[in-house]
């Protein structure tokens, strides 16, 4: 009774935290994106340039309130490519295309989660919590519920909670870190659980227990602010018997997890990288093209021979 109790109030405790207010209008620090072995961070000048575009264009939203960013820092780097590419000559096909893709990042640009929609989710979440646990005790009024809705209760963590939080975007840095935790330990959780009990009620409760706890190492546990946190560092700690097995271990959750960022913009920082080289060879490119379109042509460059004088005439010769 008393581990029901703690379970209880850690749910309790999630309730509370997905309504406490976000700040707002204040730009968020420089983050690592590890996505990329290098160092890099969402001050980059061409994601600083987009989000200004988009706070210009919804009113304030960050990057980060999009619904698809990804798509977006995709779109600019392809305009990027497009708009290189433009000569002396105007290219109709060329410009249709460049037109085509200005249209896509227009309305990627003001595609932001409304406040109404997050309520939707946040609600969805709740409510799956309380139909599971009156689906696990089997209480529901006037039926008698089969094993396997039973069963599909306690799974409702894994399929329906944690991904309907997940969708809100933009999410808070430490409750994103909660929820892509508790993805994997409730399925480990639900996979795990019935080895040791075939209760649903009891699964349920250890799927409980699991987020409560995913969201008390979301809030609590301090940010990691530097690549210490890589595969090189831990490469270095893995120096005991079990290190190949703790470095493959540790890079396959590595991995999960930035699939699990991929779409969601984080991974736009390996992106943003490569688009700023490819800035610059663009810019060099078009600099290049230009120096080379101001200088006159070689042959104007080459001076006309002079005409021949005219002959002198023949009166002026001596007799």
């Amino acid at each position: 009774m008393l581990l029901r109790i703690i379970i209880a109030w850690s749910v309790v405790v999630v309730v509370v935290l997905g309504f406490v207010p976000q700040k707002r209008n204040e730009p968020p620090p420089p983050r690592r994106l590890f996505s990329e072995p290098e160092v890099l961070t969402s001050d980059d000048p061409l994601v600083q340039r987009v989000a200004l575009e988009v706070a210009e264009a919804t009113g304030g939203a960050s990057l980060d309130a999009l619904l698809n960013p990804a798509k977006l820092i995709n779109v600019e780097r392809e305009l990027v490519e497009l708009r290189g590419k433009r000569g002396a000559v105007r290219d109709e096909a060329l410009e249709d295309l460049i037109a085509k893709k200005e249209a896509v990042a227009y309305v990627e640009k003001r595609a932001v989660m409304r406040d109404w929609l997050k309520w939707l989710f946040r609600g969805q979440a709740y409510a799956t919590v309380a139909v599971s646990l009156l689906c696990v005790y089997d209480a529901v009024p006037g039926l008698h519920l089969d094993l396997s809705i039973q069963v599909l209760g306690f799974w409702s963590w894994w399929l329906f909670v944690v991904p309907s939080l997940r969708s809100i975007k933009p999410l808070r840095a430490n409750e994103k870190r909660a929820l892509d935790t508790a993805f994997y330990a409730t399925l480990v959780a639900s996979l795990a659980a019935p080895v040791a009990t075939k209760d649903p009620a009891a699964i349920w409760w250890i799927d409980a227990a699991t987020v409560g706890l995913c969201y008390a190492y979301g809030f609590l546990a301090p940010e990691p602010t530097s690549k210490e946190e890589d595969d090189d560092t831990f490469d270095a700690q893995a120096s005991f018997g079990a290190g190949a097995f703790g470095q493959s271990l540790w890079r396959a959750a590595r991995f999960a997890t930035k699939a699990l960022d991929f779409g969601t913009g984080i991974e736009r920082g390996a992106r943003s990288a490569e688009k700023t080289i490819l800035e610059r060879a663009l810019e060099d490119a078009i600099e290049d093209k230009a120096a080379a379109s101001s200088l006159p042509d070689d042959r104007n460059d080459e001076e006309e021979p002079a005409p021949p004088p005219p002959p002198e005439e023949e009166a002026n010769k001596p007799e």
